[in-house]
């Protein structure tokens, strides 16, 4: 039998991804005999698989933009490479257009992902416009403040158990003290929105030690298998 790490389930057939989760299998040592089974599950195709020429022409029109793009900016020199914001733009989509499918059984972990992804992109493009500091005074700080309330808002509305979303609420919440370290270096020029971006996340994690540390220290426990 083939074996799910994520599902912890052994799976019998000749299948090659998990029924469950769509995870590839691990190989395991299986004689002749168990490689003929009958599939007792029905195959379930991926959201790629199902909308494969969606992507497929996507993916097309994404290299030619990116291409012509190229092709304009070189022909036609401006003060900013343009044609590279585009590319990034481009490629963001791209990165949260997989997030997004991948992580639809963990929509908090989808949500910190997007934070992290949204605020490398925006501070790419930041640099390659001159670096106005835009991106760490102002979008980067609303991200944090954004990110750290759907988790809270999702998690309430879904009614998941403080095991599946506290992990990422905090994890969320350390990252947002970013804008304090940047603020210590000197690199943020106006700090009112990081100060509520700190103060939040601040609030947040004192609010989880106090009233949830035993639930964290268990699923902590569990994760790290302590």
């Amino acid at each position: 039998m083939n074996h799910c790490k994520k599902c912890n389930v052994s799976i019998s057939g000749t299948r090659k991804h998990c029924p469950l989760c769509q995870r590839k299998l691990e190989q395991s040592n299986q004689s002749s005999s168990e490689t003929t089974e009958i599939e007792h599950f029905p195959i379930i195709p991926t959201y790629f698989q199902k909308f494969l020429l969606f992507f497929k022409i996507l993916t097309f029109l994404s290299i030619a933009t990116g291409i012509i793009c190229l092709l304009i900016d070189f022909l036609i020199p401006g003060k900013i490479h343009w044609s590279l914001l585009v590319i990034a733009g481009i490629a963001y989509v791209w990165i949260t257009l997989v997030t997004a499918f991948r992580k639809l059984d963990n929509i908090c972990k989808n949500i910190l992902y997007q934070m992290i992804f949204s605020s490398i992109i925006i501070t790419v493009i930041d640099g390659l416009t001159g670096w106005h500091g835009w991106s760490v005074d102002f979008v980067i700080p609303s991200l944090c403040i954004c990110s750290i309330l759907s988790i809270a808002i999702v998690a309430k509305i879904m009614g998941f158990g403080a095991q599946q979303y506290a992990i990422y609420l905090i994890i969320n919440a350390f990252l947002c003290l970013l804008p304090l370290v940047l603020m210590w270096f000197g690199i943020v020029h106006h700090i009112l929105l990081s100060l509520i971006s700190i103060a939040i996340n601040l609030l947040v994690l004192i609010f989880f030690a106090i009233f949830m540390g035993i639930h964290i220290k268990s699923e902590l426990k569990r994760r790290l298998h302590l």
